[in-house]
């Protein structure tokens, strides 16, 4: 009896009294002593437990009544010392006006940061922020910063941020504030809050009941936000909540799933020549490499091929199923156009995606189908009771330590907002913009609203917020159109309705459709990733692979080979299978690591054993904890090697003569210079960087190609002056040796060619002459 007495009074003293007792009849040491009848030794042990947890409790209330001592002797000693100053300065009239000019405190803090300190704890204030406030006090003190409301306010805060009393009632008062207005401001101070109970060990139900109002609301937000704000305005700590609404956290609980138990599985192999089985209840929502037999989900009979199908594309753009690159780059849009097919091939789509983004061991495979993901959600919407389903899975993914992952995830959340809008509906103060979509080298897409007078640079500074990139004048936009492969660089001053008539007459006449990409203006030959800018890092290293893939000219197998081994090296989680299974020698594979160029030779077993020679070479020098961004870079300073790294690539047919009409420079020199004599009329590819413009040949062999180059460096030997195009004619006035008359010295004379593409070469050397004249 008095045992329980004492925990309903929850005293220490009486509890150390029991434990005492107990202790004295040594009743902790022979247990088979306690009564069984009675609840005694049940009794002891809560006694114990509830003893410790108050002792716990006591040690910090002691620690922070004796801090708070501390700083209260600091604050008197030092308002004591300040006052002794003062009257010391009052003597003197001089001293008393020089003082009064530079108000700096006895420790020579200047009245500028006074005003950082003062400031500070103004907003920690705000923000009921005891970290903050208890940092800054300190610092008032420290420095001798005089007494004053907002120091007078600060102290009384910090007291009540330990009181008990206080926390609950605040946190009510902000609970109630949220479900009036679910303001980023209201959701710090709660977090807050519960963070200091917490921290404390006090007011715990009261903050658990405020943590899920804190995580209700966020998920409210992020449900409403267009433009992402929720994720980076600071408004809460994203990493210390359960954002995922449990209700709809197992996809199995999704009503239009097929019946797990009776669902018919994947296509299964043989091993030792029986049929492999399967637990479908285990791989149904788990990521596979094995085609399905049938939809996951409830779909028409005439839609099961399909599904199945769809499944199958997935597995290529994933790179789960190796295929050629350029045949897997159109899956996502095939996948995509699936969904849109009908409301239950949506949600198919949607249920396969998340099915593959679910332990999927493969960073690339799960970074891909992110992008896929993104697209779905930009474009198709999924079915109500599917909906909060994927908004789970989105929100639990935004804190995927795959910085890639996370920030797409981010993207995700944001672009189903947007195309969950009616169509006749706008969000307030956008009544006059569109919505348009960018394409990312990488070949997923971002949304964004703006004015359709708005020009391409005003875009730029809009997706250069949306991704997070802090350097936006390294990017630019390209025109991409159905069926060619080059980028067409854009002038940022062109407005959006101009290029959406100008496209819209060219699908009317080609049919075919453009698109804007936005990527780097120039890859530069002695740039390094920057850590701190981890999407300008990650679109960088993307462009590199993808110039990489497209290199159009012959190199070194031992030089590729090592590349591709280093790009190996950063996947290698992907890979891994291929390798271990000896298969690491199909097309299909070594495509995605070597040039399609090199691979002409079709000796693919010979790739395969230089690059994983090369690939064994690497693994031994190089730290196995290494992080990604370092493999990156190892990449890139192989790549920037190339001959061709960073340069704008057009064909083009050098004319040795142009009729007047055909002249794209009126006064230019009569004189031609012949880029290569022994055939003055060859074909080369045009290939300009931050240099200058090059003219190389496309032999078939590495170093037989033919080059030359012309730089516009005033002090160059061979050096470009200008260039102008007029339809398919390209001119340029270079400087250079009359080898006729090389007695002259370097003497003007001209270049022409005939390429498709002669005013985008023209655009292009005239934006690197600005840029350098800038």
């Amino acid at each position: 009896k008095a045992m329980q007495l004492a925990l309903e009074a929850d005293d220490l003293a009486k509890l150390a009294e029991m434990l005492e007792k107990v202790k004295a009849e040594e009743l902790h040491l022979r247990p088979e002593d306690w009564l069984t009848e009675l609840p005694g030794e049940e009794l002891a042990g809560r006694i114990y437990d509830s003893s410790e947890k108050l002792k716990s409790k006591k040690r910090l209330a002691d620690i922070e009544k004796e801090r708070k001592a501390q700083l209260q002797e600091q604050l008197l000693a030092s308002q004591k010392k300040n006052e002794a100053t003062f009257e010391a300065n009052a003597s003197t009239p001089d001293k008393r006006r020089s003082r009064k000019k530079s108000r700096v405190t006895i420790t020579g803090f200047s009245e500028e940061d006074q005003q950082k300190v003062l400031l500070d704890l103004v907003a920690a204030c705000h923000e009921m922020d005891s970290e903050r406030l208890e940092t800054g006090l300190g610092a008032a003190i420290e420095q001798g910063i005089e007494d004053n409301e907002a120091i007078a306010k600060a102290k009384e805060l910090f007291n009540n941020l330990s009181s008990e009393a206080f926390l609950v009632t605040a946190m009510q008062e902000k609970r109630d504030l949220l479900a009036r207005d679910n303001s980023a401001e209201g959701l710090r101070c709660l977090q807050n809050l519960i963070s200091q109970a917490k921290r404390l060990g006090i007011a715990s139900e009261a903050a658990d009941e405020s943590k899920l109002h804190l995580q209700q609301n966020v998920r409210q937000r992020a449900r409403k936000t267009v433009k992402g704000n929720v994720f980076f305005e600071n408004a809460v700590h994203l990493q210390e909540l359960e954002l995922v609404d449990l209700a709809f956290s197992n996809l199995a609980s999704f009503r239009g799933l097929k019946p797990m138990d009776r669902w018919s599985g994947h296509r299964t192999g043989m091993l030792f020549g029986k049929l492999m089985r399967e637990n479908c209840e285990e791989t149904m929502l788990k990521h596979s490499k094995r085609d399905i037999r049938e939809s996951l989900t409830q779909v028409d009979a005439r839609e099961q091929r399909i599904a199945v199908r769809n499944f199958r594309s997935l597995l290529c753009w994933m790179s789960d199923r190796p295929v050629p690159e350029h045949q897997r780059l159109g899956y996502a849009q095939d996948i995509v156009g699936v969904a849109k097919k009908s409301p239950r091939l949506a949600d198919e789509v949607y249920v396969q995606v998340m099915k593959q983004l679910t332990e999927n061991p493969s960073t690339r495979s799960t970074i891909l189908g992110w992008k896929v993901l993104l697209q779905l959600c930009q474009q198709v919407r999924p079915g109500d009771q599917l909906d909060e389903f994927v908004r789970s899975f989105l929100m639990a993914s935004v804190k995927s330590e795959l910085a890639e992952v996370s920030a797409t995830a981010k993207q995700c959340v944001t672009d189903l907002n947007i195309n969950c809008i009616s169509p006749g509906a706008k969000p307030e103060g956008e009544a006059d913009q569109i919505t348009v979509t960018v394409m990312l080298i990488d070949h997923s897409s971002r949304r964004v609203r703006i004015q359709r007078t708005a020009s391409l640079e005003q875009l730029r500074e809009r997706i250069a917020e949306q991704l997070r990139i802090s350097t936006t004048e390294d990017f630019a936009f390209f025109q991409v159109t159905d069926g060619l492969d080059n980028h067409r660089l854009l002038p940022d001053r062109v407005s959006l309705n101009t290029l959406e008539e100008k496209w819209a007459k060219l699908k009317e006449t080609t049919n075919l459709a453009s698109r804007l990409l936005f990527k780097r203006k120039f890859l530069r030959v002695d740039e390094v990733l920057n850590p701190g800018d981890l999407q300008h890092a990650t679109l960088t290293y993307r462009q590199v692979l993808w110039d990489y893939l497209h290199y159009p000219v012959p190199e070194d197998i031992t030089f590729i080979s090592a590349i591709a081994a280093s790009i190996l090296l950063v996947e290698a989680d992907h890979y891994k299978a291929y390798v271990e299974s000896g298969t690491f020698e199909d097309p299909a594979i070594l495509a995605q690591l070597v040039p399609e160029v090199s691979l002409r030779d079709r000796k693919f077993k010979r790739w395969s054993v230089q690059i994983l020679d090369l690939l064994e070479q690497l693994q031994a020098s190089v730290d196995p904890n290494e992080g990604r961004l370092m493999g990156m870079t190892r990449v890139l300073t192989l790549c920037q090697r190339m001959r061709l790294f960073g340069a704008y690539l057009w064909t083009g047919r050098q004319v040795t003569s142009l009729s007047a009409d055909q002249a794209s420079i009126p006064e230019a020199p009569r004189m031609n210079c012949v880029i290569n004599p022994k055939e003055p009329e060859a074909e080369f590819w045009v290939c300009v960087d931050l240099f200058g413009v090059r003219f190389v040949s496309g032999e078939s062999q590495p170093g037989k190609s033919f080059s030359r180059g012309f730089l516009f460096s005033d002090e160059s030997v061979e050096r470009v002056f200008c260039c102008q195009a007029k339809k398919n004619v390209v001119q340029f006035v270079v400087k250079t040796v009359n080898p006729s008359n090389p007695a002259a010295g370097q003497v003007p004379q001209t270049i022409s060619m005939m390429s498709p593409s002669s005013v985008d070469i023209a655009f292009c050397i005239n934006v690197v002459q600005a840029m350098q004249a800038a």
